[in-house]
């Protein structure tokens, strides 16, 4: 089982460091697809590959811990699965207010 699980989450990670790494090098063309409408030089257009490049990076642990939270709901516990959302959303509330207090 051991082997199987390693073999799951290595393929996983392998396949979502593909997508991150693609989604940061092509972040320009995926910001121009989703503001198909902006101006050519647009600001908008910029700030939107900025963040892709920023917030492409979260696709690799949300993936990860999805899958340790599948195998963890698998052996058939379910606390600590069911709780981590909780922690994330309370972790981005906490980044969000110190940030918001260090600007």
């Amino acid at each position: 089982m051991q082997d199987f699980l390693d073999h799951i989450a290595g393929a996983l990670l392998a396949m979502v460091l593909v997508v991150t790494a693609l989604g940061i090098a092509f972040s320009p063309i995926i910001a121009r697809i989703f503001l198909a409408f902006a101006g050519e030089n647009s600001v908008q257009v910029a700030m939107t590959a900025d963040m892709l490049r920023i917030t492409f990076p979260y696709l690799t642990f949300i993936s990860m811990t999805a899958l340790a939270g599948s195998v963890m709901n698998s052996f058939r516990h379910f606390g600590l699965p069911a709780f981590i959302p909780v922690l994330h959303n309370l972790a981005i509330i906490f980044a969000m207010l110190a940030l918001a207090i260090s600007l």
